[in-house]
C-alpha cells in the first residue's frame, strides 16, 4: 500500500470504499429515469421519424445513453452521472481517480451494448455462422454475466465492464486516496467463461429448435407474414388459454400474430384480414374452431424511451370469408 511521510512519521493513504449494492442499484434506476425522460421528450417531436426507422430507432437512443453516461462517468463529469452525484458514488480506474472520456465511452459501450442490440429483428437461420454466434456472445453472455456479477461479485462489486477496463465504482465519501487491496473472486470469472461458453453454442441450439417440425410451421407463418406490404416485424403464437371457475375449466385455442408496421395504419382492418387470412391458410382445420387475433403496433422502440400504438383484431371461427 502506498504512504506519505509527514512531520517525521509515515501515514498510510486512506482507503476508498467499494460502492453496495442498494445505492448502486438506486442510482443505476435514476439515472434510467433522467435517460428515458430525454428519449420521451424526444419521441413526443419525432415520433413519426423515430416509428419508420424500426429497429435503427435503438441508435439514437444508444447516442442519447452513451453521450450521457460516456461523458459524466469520465473526467470531464468528475466520474459522476447526475444519479452517482446524489448517491455519493463514482468511477475511478486501480489508481483512485477519474478515467479518461475515450475509456469511459468504451466502458459504457461495454455495458450497453449488448441491452440495445437485444430483441433485434435477426435471422439467425440465415446469418453467417460467425455473426450469429458473436451476437450470442454479445447479447446473452453480456447482459447474463452483468447481472451474475453485479448481484454476487461483493467484494469489489465489479461488473463485466468494469473487469475487463479495470474500473470500480466508490463511495465519494468518507473521501479516499486508494483501492482497498481486494481481487474479484476466481469462482466469479469461471462462471462468466461458462455463460459465455453456453452463448457461444446457443445460436446451435437455437437452430435445431426451430428446425423441430414443432415450430416449422410457426417460422413458415411469421416469413409469410413478413412479406406483407408495410410489415416490420411479424410474431405468431399457436397457443392455447385456460379459464378456472367454480364450474370447472375450459380451454381455448387462438392463432396469434403481431405485426409491426413501417406506417400509421393500425386502424387499417384490410391490414389486419390480410394477415388473418394467411393464418387461415396455414391452419385450415385449427382455424375451423380457433379464435385469429392480430395485433397491428405502430411505434419506436429506443430501449431508453419506447412509444407504441396499437389495434387488435379478433376473428372468430368462419368470420372469415
Amino acid at each position: 500500500m502506498e504512504a506519505f511521510q509527514g512531520e517525521g512519521q509515515t501515514h498510510e493513504l486512506p482507503q476508498l470504499t467499494f460502492a453496495r449494492f442498494w445505492p448502486r442499484l438506486g442510482a443505476i434506476f435514476v439515472d434510467l429515469l433522467i435517460v428515458g425522460a430525454i428519449g420521451y421528450v424526444l419521441g413526443l417531436f419525432l415520433f413519426d421519424a423515430l416509428a419508420r426507422l424500426g429497429a435503427y430507432a435503438r441508435i439514437i437512443g444508444f447516442i442519447i445513453a452513451i453521450s450521457y453516461f460516456g461523458i459524466l462517468n469520465s473526467r470531464i463529469g468528475n466520474g459522476q452521472t447526475l444519479a452517482k452525484r446524489w448517491f455519493g458514488l463514482r468511477v475511478v480506474d486501480g489508481r483512485g481517480v477519474c478515467i479518461s472520456l475515450p475509456r469511459s465511452l468504451l466502458r459504457y459501450t461495454l455495458l450497453g451494448l449488448p441491452f440495445f442490440l437485444n430483441f433485434l429483428p435477426i435471422d439467425f437461420e440465415t446469418a453467417p455462422t460467425f455473426v450469429a454466434t458473436l451476437i450470442s456472445i454479445i447479447l446473452f453472455g453480456g447482459v447474463a454475466g452483468n447481472i451474475y456479477l453485479f448481484l454476487f461479485n461483493r467484494r469489489t462489486r465489479q461488473c463485466l465492464h468494469d473487469l475487463l477496463l479495470g474500473t470500480y465504482v466508490v463511495n465519494v465519501k468518507p473521501a479516499g486516496l486508494c483501492l482497498p487491496p481486494v481481487t474479484t473472486w476466481r469462482g466469479h470469472i469461471a462462471v462468466v467463461w461458462l455463460i459465455a461458453l453456453f452463448a457461444l453454442v446457443s445460436p446451435a441450439l437455437a437452430a435445431l429448435i426451430a428446425g423441430h417440425t414443432t415450430f416449422q410451421s410457426i417460422v413458415d407463418v411469421e416469413h409469410t407474414l413478413l412479406q406483407q406490404p408495410h410489415v416490420q416485424y411479424a410474431g405468431f403464437v399457436d397457443g392455447k388459454s385456460f379459464f378456472y371457475s367454480s364450474h370447472g375449466s375450459e380451454t381455448h385455442s387462438f392463432l396469434q400474430a403481431e405485426l409491426t408496421l413501417d406506417a400509421p395504419m393500425t386502424s387499417d382492418s384490410d391490414v389486419a384480414q390480410a394477415a388473418a387470412r394467411v393464418i387461415q391458410t396455414a391452419y385450415p382445420e385449427k382455424s375451423k374452431h380457433s379464435t385469429i387475433v392480430v395485433r397491428l403496433v405502430y411505434g419506436y422502440n429506443m430501449i431508453i424511451a419506447s412509444r407504441w400504438n396499437s389495434q387488435t383484431y379478433k376473428y372468430e371461427p368462419g368470420e372469415l370469408p
